[in-house]
C-alpha cells in the first residue's frame, strides 16, 4: 500500500474511535431514564443505592480509569477492523502474485518445453546431418569405385576399337575387291537390264492379250448361254411342231386330202425352225471352237507370264 493511503487509514481509524467513546459516556442517564419509565420503584432503589455509593462514584480516578478501558476497547476495535482491511489487502496481493507466479511458472514450462523441442529438432537436424554426410560418404566410395570401373570398361573401348581398326582396314580392302568386281558386274547388268526391258514390255504386252482375252472368253460364253437359251426354245417349238405334223399326218391317212392354211403355215414354220435349228447348231460348235482357241491362246500368254514373273524375280 501507498504511503498516503496509510495516513487516510489511522485518521480514520482515530475518528471511530472517538464515537466509539461517545456512546458510553451517556450510557448510565440513558440507563436511568429508561429504568424509571419502566419500574419507578427499582428507580427509586438505585437512587438510594447512587446516593449511598455517591462517594465511591464521584471518584475522578474511577472514572478515568473506565474512560481508558473504554478508550482503549475502541482503539482495539478501530486496530482490529485495520488489521483485518490490511489482512484482506494482503490476501488480495498474495492472490495476484500467486496468480502471477503461476503464469510465470506456466510461462516457464512452456519455454522449457519450446526450448526441449527446439533441442530435438537440433538434434534431429544434427542425426539428418549426419545421415546425408554417411550418404555422401557411401556415395563418394561408390563414385570413386565407378571410376575404377570407367578407366578400366575405358581401357578395355580402346583395346577394341584398335582390332575394329584393323578389321576396317581388312574391309577397306575387300570393298575396293568388290568395287572391282561390281564393275564387272556392272557390264553385265546393263545387259540385264537390256533384257529385263524387254521382257517388261513382253509381259505387259502378254498381261494387256490376257486380259483381252480373258473378256472375250467371257463374252463367247454368254453368247453361248444365249444361243443355249434360244436352242431350248426353238427344240421345244419344234416339239409342239412335230406333234401337229404326226397329226397332220394321221390326218391325210384317213382320207383328209386337203390341209388348211394354218396347217400348211405351221408346216413352213416347222421345216424353217429345223434349218434355224441346224444353224444354231453350226453357230454353238464355232464358238465352242473359238472359245477353246482363245483358252489355249490364253493358257500360252498365262505361261508366258509366269516365266516373265520368274525371270524378274531372278
Amino acid at each position: 500500500m501507498q504511503p498516503n493511503d496509510d495516513a487516510f487509514c489511522h485518521r480514520r481509524a482515530f475518528l471511530f474511535m472517538g464515537l466509539s467513546v461517545l456512546p458510553f459516556l451517556n450510557l448510565k442517564a440513558k440507563a436511568a431514564q429508561n429504568l424509571e419509565l419502566e419500574n419507578p420503584a427499582r428507580a427509586q432503589e438505585l437512587d438510594q443505592i447512587s446516593e449511598t455509593h455517591g462517594g465511591a462514584s464521584s471518584n475522578p480516578f474511577i472514572t478515568l480509569s473506565s474512560g481508558i478501558g473504554i478508550l482503549t476497547s475502541g482503539v482495539l476495535g478501530a486496530f482490529y477492523a485495520l488489521a483485518q482491511k490490511q489482512k484482506s489487502a494482503n490476501l488480495a496481493t498474495i492472490e495476484s502474485m500467486t496468480t502471477k507466479l503461476v503464469e510465470k511458472e506456466a510461462a516457464i514450462v512452456s519455454m522449457q518445453k519450446n526450448f526441449e523441442s527446439k533441442l530435438q529438432n537440433e538434434k534431429e537436424e544434427r542425426n539428418e546431418q549426419i545421415k546425408k554426410i554417411d550418404r555422401l560418404t557411401v556415395n563418394l566410395k561408390k563414385a570413386s569405385d565407378d571410376k575404377e570401373e570407367l578407366n578400366m570398361q575405358l581401357k578395355d573401348k580402346l583395346f577394341s576399337i584398335e582390332v575394329m581398326q584393323e578389321r576396317i582396314n581388312l574391309l577397306n580392302n575387300e570393298i575396293k575387291d568388290k568395287e572391282d568386281n561390281l564393275a564387272n558386274v556392272g557390264s553385265a547388268l546393263a545387259a540385264k537390264e537390256s533384257e529385263f526391258k524387254k521382257l517388261s514390255s513382253m509381259y505387259e504386252e502378254t498381261l494387256a492379250e490376257l486380259t483381252g482375252s480373258k473378256s472375250e472368253i467371257e463374252g463367247l460364253r454368254q453368247d453361248i448361254l444365249k444361243l443355249e437359251k434360244e436352242l431350248e426354245s426353238k427344240s421345244s417349238r419344234i416339239d409342239d411342231l412335230n406333234a401337229e405334223e404326226q397329226n397332220m399326218v394321221h390326218l391325210i391317212r384317213f382320207g383328209k386330202d386337203t390341209l388348211t392354211l394354218n396347217q400348211t403355215r405351221d408346216h413352213i414354220y416347222l421345216l424353217l425352225l429345223r434349218v434355224d435349228l441346224q444353224t444354231l447348231f453350226m453357230k454353238i460348235i464355232v464358238h465352242y471352237f473359238q472359245l477353246l482357241v482363245i483358252e489355249n491362246h490364253g493358257r500360252f500368254l498365262a505361261y508366258r507370264l509366269t516365266f516373265a514373273q520368274g525371270y524378274d524375280c531372278y
